[in-house]
């Protein structure tokens, strides 16, 4: 599991991750809306991304927003 974050000085922050590193955030995201009503929105999209898994050759390629 490998990731990097880049800090920008716009104040954007960049995330690489390895499919594992993403699916483990993902996970940690919809199990904490559980219990914090302020993150479910964010969690309705790591569900989505957790079962639209792109192809392995469309990985590389995927953009999370």
């Amino acid at each position: 599991m490998q990731a990097q974050v880049t800090i920008r000085p716009d104040g954007t922050v960049l995330l690489h991750m390895d499919a594992e590193a993403a699916q483990a955030t993902f996970a940690s995201v919809v199990f904490a809306s559980r219990f914090h009503e302020g993150i479910r929105g964010m969690a309705e999209v790591a569900k989505r991304a957790l079962e639209e898994e792109p192809s392995s050759k469309d990985r590389r390629k995927t953009t999370c927003r």
